[in-house]
């Protein structure tokens, strides 16, 4: 509660455990909102050593149906400081080799 007090709740849901990535809520939890001294600074999992937060991805239409984006909103991939060690990785090494995120997508469907 206090990382989403703390940001407004910009990009995250008041009810659940829910937020966009690029959400500053991450940033909020990585820098230890509520008191927390034991944090990363992260802002992406893991936020505290063993605290075993992690991301699980969630669908557009569950994020369009819970209000998190507009049914017609469009939505980038978040800047690099949002990524995490691996994700970025992997977006590095795209890059180098040419391949676009169009063509990652397509790949996943």
């Amino acid at each position: 509660a206090a990382a989403g007090a703390s940001c407004g709740f910009e990009g995250a849901l008041q009810d659940r455990f829910m937020a966009l990535k690029d959400s500053p809520i991450w940033q909020a939890l990585g820098d230890g909102a509520g008191g927390f001294r034991d944090t990363l600074l992260n802002p992406y999992p893991p936020f505290a050593y063993g605290s075993g937060m992690g991301w699980v991805a969630v669908d557009r239409d569950r994020c369009v149906t819970l209000g998190l984006i507009g049914e017609d909103e469009e939505v980038g991939r978040p800047d690099g400081a949002s990524l995490s060690p691996a994700e970025r990785e992997i977006a590095e090494a795209a890059e180098r080799f040419g391949i676009t995120e169009e063509t990652l997508m397509e790949g996943l469907k």
